[in-house]
């Protein structure tokens, strides 16, 4: 309806006829919206993108070509927006019209934002110049959830922990490193170290989102003293994430030392002359030897050994290096023998590194020597024999005060000792007699020398390789001596004709036929019997002692457990085989008692029916009146072999 002049401002003659209406069509306006969900994807382990963003657009009442901007933008914690830049969708037409987009955002575009969730939204025409009207614009704009992934961190412990801080040269070392994976997912690399100069790579190592774990690795040292260092880095896979490298690196130092010991290896031992042919002792005076030896070694390192004579004086000086583990040293001296014994030691520079070395050989003076010894002057020949003996009484002399020994000294030079309790022995026995030790198994001990670390007997008073004194009591447990008091019968025999025959025959075998033996056959007899009395007596020996020998073989908590044991030999009644101990039960069970008075007479065989009641009661065996009696025959000294003697026999038959 169109109304001219509505507000009758003009004043006019007629106000009829003044209204015209005409009828039209208004349509809706084109608009622009979304379609479905905003869908955010990032492909797995792409922790730092790209992300991809998918959406679809529609158009209504649209014709032809319509250019629609549209950006993405994510708010900040703070007010702010991180967004893209602008980019187009077109759609094409006549009505409705869709297109589906997509756009890629980087790692770049979401520095400012934290780890964590957020909200991303796309927006058509965001700054209203698009050169279009919408109908709406309050479905410009759609969201979806982002993710932004921490990158994993593989955090190391900057020390490496060592199994010791110091070690001697050529052990092993245990090191150990610490890490964690501050991240969210799984991460995977492997640890470059280097030791000693070398690298080395370990097997991969996964480590779960949190996970905290420890790396080992046994490694050897060098050889010599010094400060061995190992360092280590965390190298990420090709497919994972380390976000700080400076971070993964540790490293230790542990200090290498090598204590050098040398031993002397004295089967190597070889001398020999100036023409290099070996030693026949005794030594010649004046004449020029060459002592050689090796010395085992342990870690290395360097000394040097001082070779001196008898007179202590220096006749040379060797030095000896050991560059590698095991390595042997060997040591040569050159001397002049001098008569009578020529004596050479090695004396080390170090005497907690190695042991001195002493040897000394008999010698005689040479031809030469003996010849200007008798062409000498006579001159002065009894004036010497004087001297000489005057110096060899005074010798004697001081010798017999140095050397006296106490009668205990004595035995023991003669007679060998048993080392447990000093008991006399004869040198044979396995057992000693005072104490029960155990002879023979002391006999099979060994230990190494204190001077020269040679293995000799426990028993030996004196080293045989170099001759140090042992202390043999050190080796075996002190045991108390048990004194045996032995009575001595004193028989004094009548004097015997040895060509007396004291048998009843001189031609044995002949009469041992006549009985039914032959000759041989009581000889082996004889002789059996004798090995089975010996051997029951040693039996019965070893039955005595066998706690001795029992306590001998236990370990020392065995030991004071059976010390602690308290077991009674007494026995009971009921052990003894009686049934009960009541002496009431016993008289009772012999029927009626009767009294008998003591009327001062002694017993005798015509107390029959006392006798044979006490012999009921006691459970004793006796012979009573009218009972039978075997008298067992007497010793024939007819036999052969037995000795004659006078045999008698006493006995009575009531």
């Amino acid at each position: 309806m169109i109304t001219p002049d509505y507000q009758n401002a003009v004043h006019e003659s007629s106000e009829f006829n003044k209204m015209v209406e005409v009828q039209f069509v208004v349509d809706t306006r084109m608009d622009l919206y979304h379609i479905g969900d905003l869908t955010v994807e990032l492909e797995a382990g792409a922790l730092e993108g790209p992300w991809l963003i998918t959406g679809k657009i529609g158009r209504s009442n649209g014709t032809g070509l319509t250019s629609v901007p549209l950006w993405l933008q994510i708010p900040t914690a703070t007010g702010g927006m991180v967004t893209t830049a602008p980019f187009i969708v077109n759609l094409t037409g006549t009505g409705y019209a869709e297109m589906q987009w997509s756009h890629e955002i980087t790692s770049s575009v979401l520095d400012a934002l934290p780890v964590g969730l957020h909200m991303l939204s796309a927006k058509i025409d965001p700054f209203a110049n698009g050169g279009f009207i919408q109908e709406s614009v309050s479905n410009d704009v759609i969201s979806a959830q982002l993710s932004k992934y921490a990158v994993p961190d593989v955090f190391m412990d900057l020390n490496a922990i060592a199994s010791s801080p110091s070690v001697n040269s050529g052990d092993s070392v245990v090191w150990s490193v610490s890490m964690i994976n501050t991240g969210d997912i799984r991460v995977s690399g492997k640890l470059h170290y280097t030791w000693e100069g070398v690298e080395a790579t370990s097997p991969i190592i996964y480590l779960d989102s949190g996970q905290d774990y420890t790396w080992s690795v046994e490694l050897t040292t060098a050889i010599g003293a010094h400060n061995a260092a190992f360092e280590s880095q965390w190298v990420a896979s090709t497919n994972s994430w380390d976000s700080n490298p400076t971070n993964s690196v540790a490293s230790g130092v542990v200090s290498v030392e090598a204590e050098l010991r040398l031993s002397w290896a004295l089967s190597t031992l070889e001398v020999t002359g100036s023409d290099g042919s070996a030693l026949i002792l005794p030594m010649t005076q004046g004449e020029s030897y060459t002592l050689q030896v090796d010395l085992t070694s342990i870690e290395t390192g360097n000394l040097t050994y001082d070779c001196l004579d008898g007179n202590d004086a220096i006749l040379s000086t060797v030095y000896a290096e050991v560059t590698g583990l095991g390595q042997k040293v060997t040591v040569t001296c050159e001397f002049n023998a001098t008569a009578p014994s020529t004596v050479v030691r090695l004396i080390p520079s170090d005497s907690t590194i190695s042991s001195t070395f002493t040897r000394t050989f008999t010698t005689i003076m040479s031809d030469k020597d003996l010849e200007e010894l008798n062409t000498n002057s006579d001159s002065g020949t009894f004036t010497l024999i004087g001297l000489g003996a005057l110096a060899l009484i005074g010798i004697l002399a001081i010798s017999i005060f140095l050397t006296r020994e106490s009668e205990e000294e004595v035995e023991r030079d003669i007679f060998e000792y048993c080392p447990s309790c000093d008991g006399q022995l004869e040198g044979d026995e396995n057992r000693c007699p005072h104490c029960s030790f155990n002879l023979k198994k002391a006999r099979s001990q060994f230990h190494d020398c204190d001077e020269c670390s040679e293995s000799i007997p426990d028993l030996l008073d004196n080293c045989v390789y170099c001759g140090a004194e042992q202390d043999v009591s050190s080796y075996f447990e002190q045991r108390e001596r048990k004194e045996k008091v032995t009575k001595v019968i004193v028989d004094i025999p009548e004097e015997v004709d040895d060509d007396a025959i004291v048998t009843g025959s001189e031609n044995f075998a002949k009469t041992a036929q006549e009985f039914g033996f032959d000759e041989d056959q009581l000889t082996d007899e004889w002789d059996e019997n004798i090995l089975t009395a010996e051997a029951e007596v040693e039996a019965a020996y070893d039955r005595k002692n066998a706690e001795e020998v029992m306590r001998e073989d236990m370990t020392e908590e065995e030991l004071e457990a059976y010390q602690n044991t308290v077991t009674t030999t007494l026995k009971n009644m009921t052990d003894l085989g009686h049934e009960s101990n009541d002496i009431d039960a016993i008289l009772a069970s012999k029927g009626e008692i009767i009294s008998h008075k003591d009327d001062g007479k002694e017993l005798s065989a015509s107390d029959a029916d006392i006798r044979g009641r006490l012999f009921e009661i006691t459970g004793e065996q006796g012979t009573m009146p009218g009972d039978k009696v075997h008298v067992g025959t007497l010793t024939d000294s007819s036999f052969a072999g037995n000795e004659v003697s006078e045999t008698t026999s006493d006995f009575s038959v009531v």
